[in-house]
């Protein structure tokens, strides 16, 4: 009996000591990739203040220039794009910035529908938010001192607002982009249903949620176009489609990317966001903030945002 107890009281041991040191694992490791820090980082605006709310893989972060969206309209938009993202991790950022904010329109971008989402892929997000060590393994190579002895001292605010700013210009092909075609790309069922349940968590906190389509070369043609499109008419949501509109967004392939059409760079996506300004603007439900004192901050990183870029358009 003795050696069953001791037996029991030794593997408690062992299971505490390893969660422990999982956690203190996972504490030095938790400084994330630069573009889920930001997109994290909505958790820093102040309270009720972000209007809009766009979600997506690095389509998102690279198309739409929030602060432009506040020069040009007023609107106060937040990019929580992260490279990759899946439909379920969308879906905690949805939940988490509805914690502090009531956006009155939730963007999705479209590349991530067609992105797989396993339900082990999952599972190790969710044990991963436990114990990020599991997701930032690797990050042990460049660790330094300070790790150990400074505390993570969480997300200050983002002043891009989520928005990758990139000047690089890397033209790309336009053969074969967005020939016709009634081909559909049926989206995976895991990943219709996610957005049916973002649907009805929308609906439910009397959000607007629209889908949207970056302009790629490299990940988007008419069978996904179709795809997209069935699934918005069956849910009764709005699908914004830039690739099909060409002449109104005015995308030059010769210079508005950054990798040969896979992304925009600045200049690409000031139009994307110039697009979208309008059209958020029609719906007629988002209030112009300019020149209201709460949201005096957004003046200021704007100016610090046109002055980086007038500097970095000479160079």
């Amino acid at each position: 009996m003795k050696d069953i107890v001791s037996k029991i009281a030794r593997a408690v041991i062992f299971v505490m000591g390893l969660l422990l040191l999982l956690y203190g694992l996972s504490r030095m490791v938790v400084v994330k990739e630069k573009m889920d820090q930001h997109a994290n980082a909505i958790v820093s605006e102040p309270e009720q203040t972000i209007d809009v709310l766009v979600l997506g893989n690095s389509e998102t972060y690279s198309s739409v220039v929030p602060l432009k969206l506040w020069e040009q309209k007023g609107i106060t938009a937040y990019c929580c794009g992260t490279p990759d993202q899946r439909l379920f991790y969308a879906k905690e950022f949805l939940e988490k910035t509805f914690k502090n904010q009531s956006p009155l329109v939730v963007m999705i971008e479209t590349d991530m529908l067609y992105n797989g989402s396993a339900k082990n892929d999952e599972v190790v997000h969710k044990l991963s938010t436990v114990f990020p060590v599991f997701l930032y393994h690797n990050r042990w190579k460049t660790l330094s001192f300070s790790d150990f002895v400074h505390r993570n001292s969480g997300y200050g605010v983002e002043e891009n607002k989520g928005y990758s700013y990139d000047l690089t210009i890397v033209p790309a092909s336009t053969d074969g982009y967005m020939d016709p075609s009634e081909l559909v790309e049926v989206i995976p069922k895991r990943n219709q249903e996610y957005i049916r349940q973002i649907k009805e968590y929308c609906d439910e906190r009397g959000a607007l949620l629209v889908l949207y389509s970056t302009p790629s070369t490299v990940n988007w043609n008419m069978r996904r176009h179709n795809g997209v499109e069935i699934l918005a008419e069956d849910i009764g949501i709005d699908y914004v489609d830039l690739n099909i509109l060409q002449a109104d967004v005015g995308i030059d392939w010769r210079r508005d990317t950054r990798d040969k059409g896979d992304h925009m760079n600045y200049w690409g996506a000031n139009k994307v966001t110039g697009y979208l300004g309008e059209y958020l603007h029609s719906l007629g439900i988002l209030v112009d903030h300019r020149g209201d004192e709460r949201y005096q901050d957004w003046d200021i990183y704007l100016d610090s945002f046109n002055q980086q870029l007038a500097q970095d358009s000479v160079e």
